[in-house]
């Protein structure tokens, strides 16, 4: 066979092997799994072998999305990107707006300050970081937005309100912060900021590309510490949200699971209110972090499992496989909890590869040799 009809060869097989890859053209936003199917996610300290340890210990192999959540007084967005670019995952930056250096004449700020634009150009930048990334991305802008622990919460640890970091302030932040990323002319985003009373774009440029790879997540803590927090006045509306969410864990004792779920504006409500069957949005519901908190609790797990699995909306988890100075979630310190973990991923309703859901299949062996042999290469996911 000649070199001209292998090639042609190649290429035909490779364009079946690939059949249903989206078009090509700029990346778009994570797709949702298929009906019944839930992406197996994880967040890990992305070490040397953070990442390998958690898969092995998990017994998945893999993962679908990649948590990459940003430190307090310094963004580092761009790190973020470059930790997950060449992982065969869908990435997400869990995304701290909030006191970040973001240029020498601004070295802090609140929300009120980003809602009326003094961060803009820093805001583009970002956005034209996650559009050059060119793979589907979810940003959890200022998640745990209800913990009093979070430096934009509402509340400090002492029940007193935050300056600058009302409801209304967040959510005007994160509507301005999306606006931003979408793009169009200078006429087109001040038009849409005047319709919500904010301030014009503050950086002068003539026109915005839109950034269609990045789904925007909003996720609250499964229980806030103060009973006078209303979890969804920091709601930004349907427009600005494609994803919903919690973030939960095993901190209690006996039955702590049930009673956490059936809370008033704990994991149900919020599941209900925004992503069940008689929800008005319908949003496609992600724990975007969940584990055992310091102890042990196989029949935790398996109670989350069940939780998750019982509803239809509920369409990722992303494990916490994490050791912070304030508790240890780490799946490979609790031998019984990550046993009943083993067991449960391994269902067929668990996706762990988001490219069978875009549908670029794994290349056959047979073509990476053939491509191999006529001197070229099979392009990396």
């Amino acid at each position: 066979m000649s070199r001209v009809v292998m090639m042609a060869a190649l290429a035909i097989a490779l364009a079946t092997a690939s059949a249903g890859c989206a078009p090509a053209g700029l990346a778009q936003a994570p797709a949702e799994p298929p009906d019944g199917t839930i992406y197996a996610g994880a967040t890990v300290r992305l070490s040397s072998n953070g990442f390998g340890q958690f898969t092995q210990t998990s017994g998945q192999g893999k993962v679908a999305i990649l948590n990459r959540y940003t430190t307090a007084g310094l963004t580092r967005f761009r790190d973020a990107l470059d930790d997950i670019r060449g992982r065969p995952v869908v990435g997400m930056i869990s995304w701290r707006l909030f006191r970040a250096r973001h240029s020498t004449r601004h070295a802090g700020g609140t929300q009120a300050s980003i809602a009326r634009g003094d961060v803009d150009r820093y805001i583009l930048g970002r956005a034209a970081e996650a559009r050059r990334y060119a793979k589907p991305l979810f940003l959890r802008l200022n998640w745990e937005m209800n913990g009093d622990w979070m430096p934009f919460s509402r509340l400090d640890s002492e029940g007193r309100a935050r300056r600058g970091n009302g409801y209304a302030h967040f959510r005007n932040a994160w509507r301005r912060t999306v606006i931003l990323f979408r793009g169009g002319t200078r006429k087109e985003i001040n038009a849409k900021l005047r319709r919500l009373r904010l301030p014009g774009l503050r950086a002068r440029i003539a026109k915005v590309a839109p950034t269609p790879n990045v789904a925007w997540v909003w996720t609250p803590a499964s229980k806030a510490p103060w009973p006078q927090e209303n979890v969804h006045r920091y709601y930004p509306g349907d427009t600005y949200v494609d994803w919903v969410g919690v973030d939960w864990y095993g901190t209690s004792g006996e039955g702590a699971h049930g009673k956490r779920a059936a809370g008033v504006r704990g994991p149900n409500e919020i599941y209900d209110r925004y992503s069940g069957p008689q929800s008005r949005g319908r949003k496609p519901f992600l724990i975007g972090e969940w584990g055992v908190f310091g102890q042990d609790r196989p029949e935790w797990v398996a109670d989350m499992f069940d939780w998750i699995e019982a509803r239809s909306e509920v369409k990722a988890a992303l494990y916490f496989n994490v050791r912070a100075s304030d508790q240890n979630s780490q799946l490979q310190d609790f031998p019984a909890s990550a046993q009943v973990y083993r067991e449960r991923i391994v269902s067929p309703r668990w996706v762990k590869d988001y490219r069978a859901v875009e549908g670029r299949l794994v290349v056959p062996k047979a073509l990476e040799t053939l491509a191999r042999a006529l001197g070229g290469g099979i392009p990396g996911p």
